[in-house]
């Protein structure tokens, strides 16, 4: 498999004819405005939306995957954020995965460098791709 885009954002939309809307796309900072009197209080809450598109190499690849796993790690801890399984059509010959997954309350512990992963399995669990977020993106916070 080969990654396609890795974006996060604040909000996916599904649309008519298998479309998807990014809303609110981040580069390398998310960045929480608060006041004097909230600054340095944490956790501090926010929807974010994360999308992969990966493409096949082949199609003995394409019957391989069968499960994901997405985490995420902020300043070394790790939390799974979501799990599922791939139902293929046997006549529908796909040729990548695109996943959207939006999470509603995001609980951020701090500041610091947040990456996700997704880990692609087989029927046993075995693992049969790995896809870290090209950079971390910073998660910050600026008085008002």
């Amino acid at each position: 498999m080969r990654i396609g885009d890795f974006l996060v954002c604040d909000d996916i939309r599904y649309e008519i004819g298998n479309k998807h809307s990014l809303i609110g796309l981040y580069d390398d900072q998310i960045q929480f405005q608060v006041s004097i009197s909230e600054k340095g209080k944490w956790p501090k809450g926010l929807a974010l939306g994360i999308l992969l598109r990966a493409k096949f190499e082949n199609e003995l690849e394409r019957l391989q995957v069968t499960k994901f796993r997405l985490e995420s790690t902020l300043n070394g801890t790790k939390k799974l954020l979501a799990e599922g399984g791939f139902n293929y059509d046997a006549k529908v010959v796909a040729r990548g995965i695109n996943i959207a997954i939006v999470l509603k309350q995001f609980l951020f512990e701090s500041t610091g460098d947040l990456t996700f992963r997704y880990t692609f399995l087989d029927s046993k669990n075995s693992v049969v791709q790995v896809f870290d977020s090209p950079d971390p993106i910073k998660v910050t916070e600026a008085v008002e």
